[in-house]
């Protein structure tokens, strides 16, 4: 399997070593040694750009004062007003937040989508921190997701803690205190990455220069998740959504059968579905993929250069594919269920291994099949259903 991203952040590292001894385990620097970068991601240029030309809500932009967590809306009385207030307090030395910019740069959303599929789980978010020097930033803390974090300019340094809790959720809070010392300290230079595990207690202290990092948080699924999945599943069942007999008007043995019945029906309710599969599926309908793709998606102009129109796949989104029958497929992408009939499998097999083709392509999988009333027809389902997408030079 192509793991060209995984191996941009590990560089030169091992990655069988470093799944099997350090993620989820210990904090581990992995050196650029200087020669490389990540300007294609993230930039001050990219920076400004996103502060003075897109609308950022109070959601998406954070101080950081004196180790504590502010957002912006705390100094907004006016537009005006918020914006003088946060340089002021960026001239003071306050460290700025910038919340899921995977979901407002589009080569980090790319990058995010390329590591997503390589790992199996699309449940990343990246944050921007830009500091000053000589600045303390966040005071110690765990996060409940896996962290990367990518030097882009400058230099920071930092500190990692043993967990005092192993493997923590998003519903636990960190109300422990650190261990006394680190086990890792090091300075991150432009082109560094740092892991840091879930749980793991972790705290920046500025350089003498100012820094930009992007922090990849990555939320994989757990046997936490697989049980409340399966608590949602039953919800939609009214048996488990009916109420225990009342004790005064029962005895606690007619309780304890309710719940023993329960406990039967769950046991066959599990036997009777390939729960490991179903899983899967629910975790693929949680990967992003492309929502719009205007005027195409409605139906319009869907063959601007006609036989000659290129189209695209999201590579990024697993695909599983059911034989239904010789020309019928039951074919998920992403969060899409999509029943294709009349289709030969050699039609299948060529869209979901190409990531670009024209409709010429798309003619020549589908021989037997008429153009105007079989082909036409498939090809604006598919982009209709956001499955491909149109590639057109006047829309770049």
């Amino acid at each position: 399997m192509n793991t060209k991203i995984m191996d941009r952040l590990l560089n030169s590292y091992d990655s069988h070593k470093f799944f099997e001894e350090y993620w989820t385990e210990k904090a581990l620097l992995i050196s650029g040694n200087g020669r490389r970068n990540f300007s294609d991601l993230f930039s001050w240029s990219k920076l400004n750009y996103l502060l003075n030309f897109t609308d950022l809500d109070d959601s998406d932009i954070h101080l950081i004062v004196g180790g504590k967590l502010k957002p912006v809306k705390e100094f907004k009385t006016n537009e005006v007003l918020a914006q003088i207030r946060v340089m002021q307090l960026l001239q003071k030395g306050a460290t700025l937040r910038l919340n899921s910019i995977h979901t407002r740069v589009p080569e980090i959303a790319e990058f995010v989508s390329e590591l997503g599929y390589e790992i199996g789980y699309n449940r990343i978010n990246v944050n921007m921190y830009c500091s000053w020097p000589n600045q303390v930033g966040s005071t110690s803390h765990y996060d409940p997701r896996d962290v990367f974090i990518l030097q882009i300019e400058g230099s920071k340094k930092w500190n990692i803690f043993q967990p005092t809790i192993k493997y923590p959720i998003a519903q636990e809070s960190a109300l422990d205190t650190p261990p006394k010392d680190p086990y890792l300290t090091c300075t991150l230079e432009p082109g560094d990455v740092l892991y840091i595990p879930r749980g793991h207690w972790h705290y920046p202290i500025g350089t003498d220069r100012e820094s930009v990092h992007l922090t990849i948080g990555i939320k994989v699924a757990a046997g936490i998740d697989l049980m409340e999945w399966l608590l949602n599943e039953l919800r939609h069942k009214e048996e488990w959504r009916k109420s225990f007999p009342v004790k005064i008007n029962t005895s606690s043995q007619d309780i304890e059968k309710s719940i023993q019945n329960l406990m039967g029906q769950l046991v066959d309710y599990i036997s009777e579905r390939d729960i490991p599969s179903d899983f899967i599926d629910y975790t693929m309908g949680l990967e992003r993929s492309n929502r719009y793709s205007l005027p195409y998606q409605v139906g319009l102009n869907i063959l601007p250069d006609g036989i000659d129109t290129v189209f695209r796949r999201d590579k990024w989104l697993r695909t599983r594919i059911s034989v239904i029958n010789e020309n019928e497929f039951l074919i998920k992408v992403g969060a899409k269920d999509i029943n294709l009939q009349g289709v030969p499998h050699s039609f299948v097999k060529n869209l979901f291994t190409e990531d670009s083709f024209t409709a010429n392509d798309i003619w020549q999988w589908s021989l037997g099949l008429d153009w105007e009333s079989d082909i036409i027809p498939i090809i604006t389902h598919l982009v209709m259903e956001g499955i491909i997408f149109v590639e057109h030079s006047e829309d770049n």
